[in-house]
């Protein structure tokens, strides 16, 4: 009888060995052992690994998922409604579906962008580290990018 113990690493067995005596007989040839190496060799794998070891339970494969972009800002929904040139100059925003409105000052944020400046009926933001103006009465997604030409140009 052999039993497991600590998942095959050490085994238990019981071994039951009977010898037949007969008195008064003597064996016609004497056996002599037949181990050598050789013979020995085609268990090596069972007795370097124990037959008795339970397999380790099988790791239950874990799909990584990538976490989903969170969705693009709803710039559409905001509009510029008003702008205020002055020593605190402002500009007013407003999402039309929800009523909600802010009111931004040089270097505010608005979400991604940053109001630079004010001029005329144009906000001029940075977005991405591009400059780019939104006209009074659009929408913050009817923005137009300034070309480097543009930029000189107005810095003078």
């Amino acid at each position: 009888m052999a039993r497991s113990l600590l998942n095959g690493n050490r085994v238990k067995a019981v071994v039951r060995l009977t010898t037949l005596f007969l008195p008064g007989r003597v064996p016609r040839q004497v056996v002599e052992s037949q181990w050598n190496k050789s013979r020995l060799s085609r268990f090596a794998t069972l007795l370097t690994d124990s037959p008795f070891r339970l397999s380790p339970p099988a790791v239950p494969a874990v799909a990584v998922l990538a976490k989903p972009a969170p969705p693009p800002f709803p710039y559409h929904k905001w509009s510029l409604t008003g702008l205020i040139e002055s020593p605190l100059t402002e500009a007013h925003i407003r999402n039309a579906a929800s009523g909600k409105s802010h009111v931004l000052r040089i270097g505010d944020r608005f979400h991604e962008m940053e109001l630079v400046d004010v001029r005329g009926f144009v906000a001029e933001f940075i977005l991405d580290g591009k400059v780019c103006l939104v006209e009074l009465g659009s929408t913050m997604v009817d923005r137009r990018e300034l070309s480097d030409a543009e930029r000189i140009g107005s810095a003078q």
